[in-house]
This record gives C-alpha cells, sequence and structure tokens, in this order.
C-alpha cells in the first residue's frame, strides 16, 4: 500500500496548484450581504491563484443548472482541493429541496472527495432560492444530512459572543467577537468531522462563528461564516472578500500563495500515519527543485536553512522508518529555476505517526457478583463517568462494585477476536468515600487467555494504585503485557484499599499491537466502481508476505495469492459484475511467534454493470465530446481551444455531426434519468453514411459474465433511417419498432452479446443510421454492459380490473366507467379536439373539473396501491395540475402537476417529500401513467418508465378529486388532458405500455 499511495500522490501532485473555485450568489435577500464586493470576487480568486467560475454563468436555475451539474462532476474527485462558495442558499443541484433522499447528494459526495463547501449567509443547507423563487426549506436536517450529522447541529440566534485563539489571530488579526445567527452547535460535530484548531469555542462552549471543519476521512472542508443579527456578515465583521479568501480560506486548507507547495501525503495535521510513509506533496507552480526539512521540532524545522534533502527534483521523501507515537514536523520550500533561482519558503506542516496500540473496541465483561445491578462489571467497559479529558466522576453508579459476601470476587473482559495485547489502563474504584473507606482493588492477579479455559498470569500485574475519590481523577494503572496473545482477561482481586469486604473498578481500557491486516480498500461492505478492483490494506505491524484468500463464499475463502506488497490487482482476475466477494488478508512471518495472523474477512460487491460510456465526463475546453466520438464533420483538434494539444480529425466523410453546434456541446437537458449528460447525433445521409466511432482500449466484453449491451436513445418526431451499432465489425440493426427512431422520450436497446464474436479484444464502438434519405436528431446515452440477459416488455391490457373512473371527457366530465364518479366543468374549461375524440381544454387560470369524491370515496386513501393514467398536452408551465385529492400537508396528498415557470418540469406532488423530474412534454402529446404500489411511486411517459421512487406516502380525505388543477391557490393546468383512467391498483409496466397506445414488445430498460 505504501507503493500504491505513493503512487496515487504523485500523480496528484502534476495536478494545476489552483483552485477551481464556483461562486453562488443566489436570490435570496441579497441586503444580507455587502453586494458590492462580490463585484470584486472574480479578481481576487484570480489573483489568489484560483479558477473561477460564476456558477449564474453557466446557465440560469430554469434549465435545471445542468452545466453546473457538469462542473460539479468533472471537479469533484479530480485531486484537487476545489471550493463551491454559497451565499446563504443552496442550489437544488447540491442537495435537493426539500430532502426526498438526502444520502450521497451532491453537496456530501463533494465534501467526500477533500473538497470544501463556503457558505456565507443564512443557515448552511436550510434552503434553495432559485429561479425568482423560494424552495422548500430543510430546516437543521439539510446540513445534518449532508454532513452525517445530528439533527441539531444548528440553533436560532442570536447565540453571544465569539472568541478567537491566539493561533486564530495570525489568521483574522482584525475579526472582533460578534452575535452570531444561526451557528453550529459544536457539541454536535462528531467523527469523522472535526472542528478546525484555529478558531475558538465561545465561554460557553456551544458554538462558533466564523467556523471551519474538516472531515479527518475525507479531507473535505465546511467553512461557515454565519449571518450576524445585526446586518451584512462581511462589514459587521471587518472583514473583505479578499482577506476571506487570502487570510482565512487559505491558510485553512492550505492553499493561498501558488509559489508554495501543498502537502498530499501526509496532509497538514494527521494522526496514525504508518511509522514508514514517504512524504510528497504537490509543487508550487513554477519549482523546479525543493528543498525538504524535517525533525521533530516546529520551531527547528521552521528556523532551519540546511535541509535534508536539497534541491531534489522529485515530489516525494523518504525519511526512513519513524517512531512510534512521535510527531514530526516538516517543511518543502520551492526553489525556481535559472536565472532568479528564487526560493519560496514553505509552511511548517506535522503528523503524528501511528501509536504503539491501539484500544480494543468490543469488549464485553462480566464479573463473579456485583452489588446491584446499576452497578454492573459492563460500567468498566462503557465510558460512563468518564469525560473528554478522561477524568472518571465519583458517582457509584458510573462504576462496577462486587456483591457483599464474594469470597473470591473478580472480573473477565472478553474480546471479539484474539489480540496481541499491549497494556490495560485502569480507573480504580472512585466514590467520593474511596479516601477513608477504600473500595478500590489493591491486590490483584491479572490472567490472559486465549480460549478461556487455559489461563497465563501476566508477571508483575499485582497492584492496582488506589483512586483520589475526586472528580478530576485520571487512571494511575498501567499494566504491561508485553504483546501475549489473548482474547480473555480476568482480573481476580485479593484485598482492597480499605476494609470493606467489597471491592471495585470504575474503567478499564485495553490497546493492542496491530499484527493483522486493517482499513481495506475497498472499504468493507462498499461497492466498486468496476470489475478492475485493486485491494488494498494496512500490513500488520510484523508481517513479512501477505496471503490474500478470495471468494464468493465467505465460510470457504481460498487462496489467492502471497504478496510481498500490502496490495493486490485484481483486473486479470475475471471479476463477475453484481457480485459479492469476500476476502481475508493473513499476515505471515515465520520467524515470530505466532507465524501468522488471520485478518478478519471483508466484502465488497462489484457494480451491477460496466460503463462503455455515459457522456458524464465531457467538457466544452479540452474534453469535447466531438474529440472522443469521430462523426461525419471532425475538428480542428487543439486550435479550437487554448492550452488543449487534441490532434485534429477530418471527420469520416458522412453525413453525422455529433454534439451541439455551441456550449454546452454534449447535452444537458435531454439525458436520461439519473444522467448529467447525453450525446447529440445529428444525422442526415443524403451527406454520406452517418455514424459516429469510439475508439476503445481492447477490452474484453466476453468476461465477468457479460451477455447484454444496453443504451438508451431518444428521437424526435420526424426521425427517419434504422438505428445500428457496429462492435469491431460486427454490425447489429434495431430489433424493434422501426418508428422508435421517432419517438421522444428515453428507450431502452438490449443487444444479446452472446450471439456475436470477435468480442474478447473490442477496440471500437460505432453507432449510426441506416436509409438512403434517413435524415433527423438522436440523443444516446449510457451503454453499459450487464451480465443479465435482456428482457421485453409486452402490452398487457389492464381491462377494467380495479377501475375507479374514467375520464374520456366527450363532451362532458362523466365517469364512463359505470361507477359514478362524475364531475363537474368550472370557469371557463372547455371540450375540443383531442387525443381521442375530444379533450378537457383547461385555459390556466380558471377552468378544472370538480367532484365532492374523497380519497376514501375512490378507494385510494392512506398508502393504498393506485395508478392515474391519461393523455397530456400541455402549455404551459405555471404549477399546474392534471389531477389532485388530499390534503396539502405531510405526504397527505396526491398529485402530477407542472412546476414553477421551468419548461418540461413535474412534480410528483404528495406534500411532505416530493419529487422533481423533467420530461419532453411541450405542446405535444404525452401518456403519462402514474403508479404507487404502496412501496414505491412510478412514472411512465408513453409507455416508458421515467421515475422509480421509494416512497410511501397517507393520503388524506381534506380535499376531494379535482382534474386539471392542483390544490394551491391558482394553481390550474394549462392544456388539454384526455382519456384519464383511476385504478384501485398499480399497474404493470406492461399494462402501462399498453395504456400509452403500444401494441408491439420494447426493450425493458435494466
Amino acid at each position: 500500500m505504501k507503493k500504491l499511495l505513493l503512487l496515487l500522490v504523485i500523480a496528484l501532485s502534476t495536478t494545476a496548484m489552483g483552485a477551481d473555485i464556483a461562486f453562488y450568489v443566489g436570490g435570496w435577500n441579497p441586503g444580507w450581504y455587502d453586494a458590492t464586493q462580490f463585484d470584486d470576487v472574480a479578481i481576487i480568486i484570480d489573483e489568489a491563484g484560483h479558477n473561477f467560475k460564476d456558477i449564474q454563468e453557466f446557465d440560469d436555475s430554469a434549465n435545471g443548472f445542468a452545466a453546473f451539474t457538469a462542473w460539479i462532476e468533472e471537479n469533484t474527485d479530480d485531486g484537487e482541493l476545489d471550493i463551491i462558495w454559497l451565499n446563504g442558499t443552496m442550489p437544488s443541484v447540491l442537495y435537493q429541496f426539500p430532502n426526498v433522499d438526502p444520502d450521497g447528494s451532491p453537496a456530501e459526495t463533494w465534501l467526500d472527495n477533500g473538497n470544501m463547501l463556503l457558505n456565507v449567509g443564512d443557515w448552511f443547507g436550510y434552503m434553495s432560492y432559485e429561479g425568482g423563487s423560494r424552495s422548500a426549506d430543510n430546516g437543521g436536517a439539510g446540513a445534518a444530512n449532508i454532513l452525517d450529522l445530528a439533527a441539531g447541529i444548528f440553533v436560532g440566534g442570536p447565540q453571544g459572543t465569539m472568541e478567537i485563539t491566539a493561533a486564530g489571530t495570525e489568521y483574522l488579526p482584525s475579526l472582533t467577537a460578534v452575535a452570531s445567527d444561526r451557528p453550529m452547535v459544536l457539541s454536535q460535530v462528531q467523527a469523522p468531522w472535526e472542528v478546525a484548531e484555529i478558531f475558538a469555542q465561545n465561554a460557553a462552549g456551544s458554538h462558533a462563528d466564523p467556523i471551519v471543519i474538516r472531515n479527518t476521512e475525507t479531507n473535505g472542508y465546511l467553512a461557515i461564516v454565519n449571518q450576524n443579527a445585526g446586518g451584512g456578515w462581511l462589514t459587521s465583521r471587518g472583514l473583505t472578500c479578499a482577506e476571506l479568501i487570502n487570510n482565512w480560506v487559505g491558510p485553512i486548507v492550505g492553499l493561498g500563495d501558488p509559489s508554495l507547495a501543498s502537502p498530499l501525503m501526509p496532509d497538514d495535521g494527521v494522526i496514525d500515519v504508518p511509522r514508514d510513509v514517504d512524504l510528497a506533496w504537490a509543487p508550487g507552480e513554477s519549482a523546479v527543485t525543493h528543498d525538504v526539512y524535517f525533525g521533530t521540532s516546529a520551531e527547528d524545522v521552521n528556523a532551519a536553512t540546511t535541509p535534508d534533502s536539497a534541491g531534489q527534483s522529485g515530489t516525494s521523501y523518504d525519511p526512513g522508518r519513524l517512531e512510534l507515537g512521535q510527531t514530526y514536523y516538516w517543511r518543502v520550500d520551492e526553489v525556481n529555476g535559472a536565472p532568479d533561482r528564487t526560493v519560496f519558503k514553505g509552511n511548517v506542516w506535522s503528523f503524528e505517526v501511528e501509536p504503539v496500540g491501539y484500544p480494543i473496541a468490543n469488549v464485553t465483561a462480566t464479573a463473579s457478583s456485583s452489588n446491584t445491578d446499576a452497578m454492573g462489571p459492563e460500567k468498566t467497559v462503557d465510558g460512563s463517568g468518564l469525560n473528554e479529558l478522561d477524568q472518571h466522576s465519583t458517582m457509584a453508579t458510573d462504576m462496577w462494585l462486587s456483591g457483599v459476601g464474594d469470597p473470591n470476587p473478580s472480573i473477565q473482559y472478553e474480546f471479539d477476536m484474539t489480540y496481541k495485547l499491549h497494556q490495560l489502563i485502569v480507573w480504580n474504584s472512585n466514590q467520593l468515600i474511596e479516601s477513608f473507606v477504600g473500595l478500590g482493588a489493591k491486590d490483584v492477579v491479572v490472567e490472559t487467555s486465549i480460549d478461556g479455559a487455559e489461563w497465563i498470569v501476566v508477571e508483575g500485574a499485582t497492584l492496582f494504585n488506589q483512586a483520589t475519590g475526586t472528580a478530576d481523577y485520571t487512571a494511575n494503572t498501567i499494566i504491561d503485557f508485553g504483546g501475549v496473545m489473548a482474547q480473555f482477561v480476568r482480573i481476580t482481586i485479593n484485598a482492597g484499599w480499605g476494609f470493606m469486604p467489597q471491592y471495585g473498578i470504575s474503567e478499564v481500557r485495553f490497546s493492542y499491537i496491530p499484527t493483522f491486516a486493517r482499513e481495506p480498500q475497498p472499504a468493507d461492505g462498499s461497492t466498486t466502481g468496476g470489475v478492475a478492483v485493486q485491494l488494498g490494506w494496512r500490513a500488520g505491524r510484523e508481517a513479512a508476505t501477505h496471503e490474500v484468500y478470495l471468494g464468493t463464499d465467505s465460510a470457504d475463502l481460498p487462496l489467492l495469492d502471497t504478496v510481498t506488497d500490502n496490495s493486490l490487482d485484481l483486473s486479470n482476475q475475471g471479476l463477475a459484475y453484481a457480485t459479492t466477494y469476500f476476502w481475508m488478508v493473513k499476515e505471515v512471518n515465520e520467524a515470530g511467534t505466532p507465524t501468522s495472523y488471520d485478518g478478519p474477512v471483508w466484502s465488497f460487491t462489484t457494480p451491477d454493470f460496466g460503463t462503455v460510456e455515459d457522456f458524464d465526463q465531457y467538457n466544452d475546453k479540452c474534453n469535447r465530446i466531438f474529440f472522443a466520438w469521430e462523426d461525419g464533420l471532425g475538428h480542428n483538434g487543439g486550435e479550437e481551444v487554448e492550452d488543449c494539444e487534441v490532434p485534429a480529425s477530418n471527420g469520416n466523410g458522412g453525413g453525422s455531426i455529433v454534439g451541439n453546434d455551441q456550449a454546452p456541446f454534449a447535452e444537458r437537458t435531454i439525458v436520461n434519468a439519473g444522467s448529467v449528460q447525453s450525446m447529440p447525433f445529428n444525422y442526415d445521409n443524403s451527406y454520406g453514411d452517418s455514424y459516429a466511432t469510439l475508439a476503445i482500449d481492447n477490452q474484453d466484453w466476453t468476461a465477468s459474465g457479460v451477455q447484454t449491451l444496453a443504451l438508451a436513445f431518444s428521437g424526435e418526431a420526424g426521425n427517419t433511417g434504422t438505428l445500428y451499432v457496429k462492435i469491431n465489425n460486427t454490425k447489429v440493426l434495431y430489433d424493434r419498432d422501426s418508428a422508435d427512431i421517432a419517438r421522444s422520450g428515453w428507450q431502452a436497446w438490449n443487444i444479446d452479446l452472446t450471439a456475436l464474436s470477435g468480442l474478447g479484444n473490442v477496440t471500437s464502438l460505432q453507432i449510426g443510421v441506416d436509409g438512403g434519405n434517413a435524415a433527423g436528431m438522436l440523443y444516446i446515452d449510457d451503454i453499459r454492459l450487464y451480465p443479465l440477459a435482456g428482457e421485453l416488455i409486452t402490452p398487457a391490457d389492464p381491462g377494467t380490473d380495479g377501475l375507479v373512473a374514467l375520464y374520456s371527457f366527450e363532451g362532458n366530465a362523466n365517469d364512463s366507467s359505470g361507477n359514478g364518479f362524475n364531475g363537474t366543468v368550472e370557469g371557463g374549461a372547455q371540450f375540443v379536439a383531442g387525443k381521442v375524440g375530444s379533450a378537457l381544454d383547461c385555459p390556466g387560470f380558471d377552468g378544472f373539473v370538480s367532484t365532492t369524491f374523497t380519497a376514501s370515496d375512490l378507494g385510494i386513501d392512506g398508502n393504498k396501491p393506485r395508478t392515474v393514467t391519461c393523455w397530456a398536452f400541455t402549455r404551459d408551465f405555471a404549477n399546474g395540475g392534471l389531477y389532485d385529492v388530499g390534503n396539502r400537508a405531510n405526504g397527505e396528498d396526491f398529485s402530477l402537476r407542472t412546476l414553477g415557470s421551468t419548461e418540461n418540469r413535474w412534480r410528483i406532488q404528495y406534500w411532505g417529500g416530493d419529487n422533481d423530474f423533467t420530461h419532453d412534454t411541450v405542446d405535444k402529446w404525452v401518456h403519462f401513467t402514474h403508479v404507487h404500489d404502496g412501496t414505491h411511486t412510478k412514472i411512465y411517459a408513453d409507455g416508458m418508465l421515467i421515475v422509480d421512487w421509494e416512497k410511501t406516502i397517507d393520503t388524506k380525505d381534506n380535499n376531494p378529486w379535482q382534474i386539471g388543477r392542483y390544490g394551491w391557490p391558482d394553481a390550474y393546468y394549462n392544456g388539454l388532458i384526455d382519456e384519464l383512467h383511476l385504478y384501485d391498483r398499480a399497474l404493470s409496466a406492461e399494462e402501462a405500455l399498453f395504456m400509452a397506445g403500444r401494441s408491439e414488445p420494447i426493450h425493458k430498460p435494466f
């Protein structure tokens, strides 16, 4: 792993030093901000050596921030610490408002990849404000979900004042104590997040403002400058934008001066660093050589003038084998080349080497007796009575006390596995009466055992020191186990410190020497990014070699390989998709006693599919989509884009054009569900055969159980021709309805690879359209390999089974099902030519169909299954509902409506968690099937599944069933509605396809 990590950090060190910073003002109450300073933000950030981008310049929120989404994807895991600067509000593209499925949001992923969110103004994660309107609020749940912390992480303010530590004044000399509004409650901050040390809590110890917390596992930062209750956040603090970037954010995250190096491994302030670590850093922007200073004193390293390594060209340094538990300091001076050879003195960084022993977490305690149930043996291992300074309380129920009359009192501890024991730390019985009663254990025998049957006495472990009986008591007995192997420890008490025939202990803590493998990569229980898995682990301290066992049965793991490095490449092992693998590392040292240590069994799961192309990685700079996909037009290579070295292409001579004709070149609005970008494919065979080709790096499409190549495509009305793919030289024509190429909406195409040959070495993938005069526009997305056979969806007539009501709108709003749920036409609604016969025409300002029937009347109340299908022709998007029933609160509504003023945006409106989606529906007939089965809600558009949402609801009877209006003032639908069916059961995918008027089977999406 040391070798693996070194290669990683060397690769990262080649990236640009400047951070990419996206700046989002938002629209929420600009009076809170010193807006005049925002005009200079771009200049300030640029002068600080970072790449600035105003989020508003990507595109406005009416387009769903699609370009900003692509920017996030590009910068999330690019090896740099990048910043998204928020001003009191958060775009919903970062975190959905209100939170529906908050775990794994882009905001959380951003932090988990070592980036920063800088929030200036209102409560972090509180709300979104875009498109000229305020979104639903998340309250404290937004920040709590993103950070995986307690819901009470924020409180309302003002909350008093803040103090800056002496170290903090180095960065903020002019910042004075101020009132804080909605501050972070630091007591809620918990691992892996920690409060940055340069800022102190206030006297009450509850909050601070400004504040930075850092994730010790991912090195992501959340920086918060909260709104001041008295006004603007900048002027009230004497803090300018320039100071915020250069003097506050910069030093904290190691940005700032681009001439200086920044640490990569270990990062500044990291603890538990392997003792054989190689130091690595990212170089300053103009450095030619590097001088490294290293030592155990920060002052000495800072003042040193003679480097430990002078004039080296590489960006790593081996300090040799380090001392366990020691804190080290290091500095890298960056030296320019000739002629000036300017030296830029670096910052001093620190790290702490791994300790000799680690605490054992899972300990079970039993005893020969206990005085009461409230003073049982578990009290000695549950942390009760200990504060953050490891001082123990004097409360009797925070300790164990043996029972009266127990002639041989003892307490026994069992660990979750056998460990090589290092130490036992003991807090003796610490009741207030200890000094004159002496309940603490004194004369003891400590024994260890591997199996709980054979015991070995620990030599010299015969005395436990007496506690003080005060609330500031810290452990004062340490037993050295000398590395004995044990899963059990027993303490027998022969005498105490007083006259009582009872004995007690407050707390014990065991530590072990790490002899077995730990810290697996991939993380235990995680899903990998593919089947080319690289195993890694932190080696046991005494290991000479590592035996790696791997299999699909955790109880039967065959030996895979024996290696000397603590990593193993599985890319050539033929791992299958959609499979859970178990693995274990046995650490071996033939010269040791014992000679080997079995590690825990870990697992990882390979993904359900392999990605051939998802189109999400392309940008509008040096990685344009048509640089990878060669079309008929070609491109001019690097001459088009500054600083790009892209080879020119004359194209393939055909009639295809990949990409939009201006940025963004990859499509960011018409995308498959869950995708960020798709590939626009314009074709016209009158100019020559239309196709585009992607070069592939020798992939084996017969390995890992692959059976199917799947892709998604969406067409446009008027398209002609036959879609095909060509894999190497094997051409496959689209095998379903020829009219599918002219359908909008995402359709699946599953290609059976098992029927093809020559796929062991795939070097090219071509997509094209056949037909002499074929022409049109297609969108392609999500080309994947699956280990399953493709399936078809065959249309099936649902009939009248479960049919509650049918509104055909043939001149009236009657229920033609025969069940009598007739409606009344209100306002300006009328009947015009529709999809089938006539349709209900809703003008968008007053016309709709009302009824007196509640959800209970219709049999769709609570969480009961139900389905609504209808044809819709949408003229305008202004919150108008196709239908609605229930109560506008707490998941008690049931509606499908247009959303705001954003074209093609829809909302499944349940209140208390809604789901928004985009579908091409403006000025065209689209068939919707809205299914709720009790656990999931699904939306089918023209028979194709576009939303699958895990959800339960509780529809109430407050507002009756209505069509053409959502139950909010003036939320009238603007468009036509036809053939609306209501069922009290969940229709299947086959039935949804039939209701959309389809008669031929289609490919089923995976």
